[in-house]
């Protein structure tokens, strides 16, 4: 093994340590609404309901990265360490209509709206507010790029009407 592979494997190991309660510190710099990414490393390492919902081994070392923050959401990614797939984890920060559960309704929105092929399918949703003080989604990643108003038109459309048939 590389002494470069040796490194990172040892420093994932450290991230899962650090989210049993170690000391050490590990993880990308905090997300613009302050939320550390070693508290979710810490969330998706220590909450049981998650670890199977997502079939996450324990200790399983887990890089949590984060994403530019929406309007009523903090938004991480980490990829599953048994599958590979990239995953979006997202803490709710709000809600404009003023719902006790944003976090259920938008996973329920979601799973409504599954059939159109056209919106992420949720993994898990912890509506308990136990953990942040907030509710909690994970759904699987969707690879995309940001659509050009100009040159994407008809996709969206396309897209928009998919969503809308259901």
């Amino acid at each position: 093994m590389a002494i470069d592979e040796a490194a990172s494997r040892q420093a994932k190991r450290t991230c899962v340590d650090a989210a049993l309660g170690a000391s050490e510190t590990c993880g990308a710099p905090a997300s613009p609404d302050g939320l550390d990414p070693r508290e979710v490393e810490a969330y998706l390492v220590r909450t049981t309901a998650a670890r199977t919902a997502l079939d996450l081994p324990e200790r399983a070392p887990i890089e949590v990265r984060p994403l530019a923050r929406g309007e009523y959401n903090a938004n991480f990614s980490f990829v599953h360490p048994v599958t590979g797939r990239r995953l979006l984890f997202r803490v709710n920060l709000g809600s404009q209509m003023h719902l006790d559960d944003q976090i259920g309704y938008e996973a329920h929105a979601l799973t409504l709206l599954e059939p159109s092929g056209r919106t992420p399918r949720v993994l898990f949703v912890d509506s308990s507010k136990s953990y942040f003080g907030k509710g909690v989604l994970v759904e699987e990643w969707l690879d995309g790029r940001p659509l050009s108003n100009d040159a994407d038109l008809d996709v969206a459309a396309e897209h928009l009407a998919d969503v809308h048939a259901v």
